[in-house]
């Protein structure tokens, strides 16, 4: 009988704030409070929310952490459970995955998104989410010229994946965006050669091995990323890979970009608006999901502190009945591994076999956090690259199976 499990290994110590030289300190000592202050700048609340957001990050890193008063969250009582063990604490002492997505959870709170008033529901981040929608729109036609060359459906998965991975280089909480048309030229052969642990072969076994009834996307960030996610999520469905394709969004905004049920159908709006190429695309792809092939999911999970292997009870049993779950972006990756200090040559079998479901972790590596590298590997990146672990230049690819281990 499946059933989820905790990694093989024993736990070793979170990433904090507190470690100095790190980028995670960097985070929250700087990059944390600079977000912030964009935001305010970008939404235009009123002075009393303005007030309120300018204590939380002026208060950074050596304030306390406080219990939110956000009664009318439908996370409400979850964030107090996870907050509880941490009030009173700086945001340098705790760790490092607790302090983002407290702040970014902290943020809602202090605007009121879930009071009723003009800040109802009002996304602070959406100036910044429409200029990452217009940087995606060309993009866009680079992804889908992959449909017209002359390759198999395996092979346009294959090079659909590692143009989807560099999709998540496109994250605005690091890369801001100002909204440009640049002209965009991918090639997947450079691309993959900066993929630093790649299972796209053992991957590309498991796809042969037959059809899956369901694959479960849980999606990171919104702009170019979000744009191939749904040419993937569109071929897996369209070549039949897959008779069915959910992508699990966050219920509110968080950490700048990352994509909400809105974010996707606002861009779906924008890319049908573009040129008759995308209105075609979209078309079909509404068809798909009248048709339930293609599914649009939330959960509040997907913003919350836990690591993958604490899932709610009925986010667990909904992912036993998957076939491959692909987690996206960094803050994934982290939420896979607990955001813990593993030795960076860990066997990725050791650690994901809490899973009873294949995983593939597509993440452009934006933290100090990695798994499954090869010995002497690590000494070798860092000759080439000191930031390899942070600069968002290098990727990973990392596939498990637990029918393979």
């Amino acid at each position: 009988m499946k059933e989820w499990t905790k990694p093989g290994l024993a736990l070793p110590e979170a990433l904090k704030g507190n470690e100095t030289g790190t980028f995670a300190g960097n985070t929250v000592r700087k990059r944390m409070p600079a977000i912030g202050r964009k935001m305010m700048a970008d939404a235009f609340f009123d002075e009393p929310t303005n007030e309120r957001l300018r204590d939380m990050f002026d208060g950074m890193p050596d304030g306390k952490i406080t219990l939110m008063d956000d009664p009318f969250a439908p996370d409400h009582k979850a964030w107090e459970r996870y907050t509880e063990p941490y009030v009173g604490q700086t945001w340098l002492d705790v760790p490092w995955f607790f302090a983002e997505t407290y702040f970014y959870r902290r943020i809602l709170a202090e605007t009121g998104y879930y009071h009723g008033g003009e800040n109802y529901h009002v996304d602070p981040y959406s100036t910044q989410k429409l200029n990452g929608m217009l940087d995606a729109m060309p993009v866009f036609d680079e992804l889908v010229k992959v449909f017209d060359q002359e390759l198999s459906p395996a092979q346009v998965l294959r090079t659909l994946l590692v143009l989807n991975l560099w999709g998540n280089k496109a994250d605005l909480s690091i890369f801001p965006s100002s909204g440009g048309n640049e002209q965009v030229e991918l090639n997947a052969e450079e691309m993959e050669a900066k993929i630093v642990v790649n299972h796209l072969n053992a991957l590309m076994r498991f796809f042969k091995a037959g059809k899956k009834k369901r694959i479960d996307i849980v999606l990171d960030n919104i702009g170019v990323e979000l744009v191939a996610d749904l040419v993937l999520a569109f071929w897996l469905v369209k070549a039949d890979f897959a008779e069915q394709v959910v992508l699990h969004h966050k219920i509110h905004p968080t950490f700048v970009s990352d994509a909400t049920v809105r974010d996707t159908r606002e861009t779906t709006y924008q890319l049908g608006k573009k040129d008759e190429v995308a209105n075609a695309f979209v078309l079909e792809l509404f068809d798909f999901v009248e048709a339930e092939r293609i599914v649009l999911m939330e959960h509040e999970y997907w913003t919350s502190c836990l690591p993958m292997w604490e899932m709610p009870s009925e986010v667990k049993d909904y992912f036993l009945e998957s076939d491959l779950i692909i987690t996206k972006g960094d803050a994934n990756y982290r939420r896979l591994l607990g955001d813990l200090h593993w030795a960076y040559d860990t066997d990725v079998n050791q650690v994901m076999c809490y899973s009873p479901v294949p995983m593939l972790a597509i993440r452009i590596n934006k933290s100090e956090v990695a798994i499954g590298l090869k010995p002497g590997q690590v000494n070798a990146l860092g000759s080439i690259d000191e930031d390899w672990l942070t600069n968002g230049e290098w990727g990973m690819l990392m596939f498990y199976d637990p029918d393979e281990k």
